[in-house]
């Protein structure tokens, strides 16, 4: 059987990550990354904190979404 990955983004949205976690409910394993951003926009930081998480997966199958974004 595979295994699934879920990557998800956050930027300081605690209000957020109790559904974002729950719709995610289904991987094997869950990633947080973006707990480091910077207070100033970085298109450079988005790709560093895409790629931790992707380095950070053990999957078959990796998913990634941000924090805002549910799967219902």
């Amino acid at each position: 059987m595979k295994k699934i990955s879920a990557i998800v983004t956050t930027k300081n949205e605690e209000h957020n990550i109790v559904n974002a976690l729950k719709s995610v409910s289904f991987a094997d394993e869950i990633i947080v990354t973006g707990q480091d951003w910077p207070y100033e926009f970085s298109w450079d930081h988005i790709g560093k904190t895409f790629n931790e998480g992707f380095k950070k997966a053990k999957g078959d199958w990796v998913f990634r979404m941000d924090i805002v974004h549910f799967l219902h």
